[in-house]
């Protein structure tokens, strides 16, 4: 799962090829949208503020494939990193329900998207 914000300026096609080559070390290619979140936040923190963050947004869900190999990602941000498992419950636990329902429909997407 990769998150990341859109830039001033940015489509969120671009910020998708930007937040994978920064938190998973791939170059995107071919990617879909298969879904969105709403997101409400009723309180925004000085960071929030500073960039410039609305209130309410939306979250797009992309799934997407790559030509290249994985490389290590570029971000700072990033802590640690791993494959996992839908079937794993440890990594279950980590989504919430709204989450986990929204990856198995890109999951069903991509695997469609191949198929064909």
């Amino acid at each position: 799962m990769i998150a990341g914000g859109v830039d001033p300026g940015e489509s969120p096609e671009a910020a998708l090829k930007r937040e994978a080559l920064e938190e998973g070390g791939f170059v995107v290619a071919r990617p879909a949208l298969f879904g969105h979140r709403k997101i409400v936040n009723a309180v925004l923190d000085e960071e929030a503020k500073r960039k410039g963050y609305p209130p309410l947004a939306y979250m797009p869900y992309y799934y997407a494939f790559t030509d290249e190999p994985l490389r290590p990602p570029t971000g700072e941000e990033i802590i640690e990193s791993g494959v996992f498992s839908l079937e794993d419950e440890e990594a279950r636990a980590l989504l919430v329900p709204s989450e986990l329902l929204l990856i198995q429909e890109g999951l069903r997407a991509a695997r469609e998207a191949c198929a064909s």
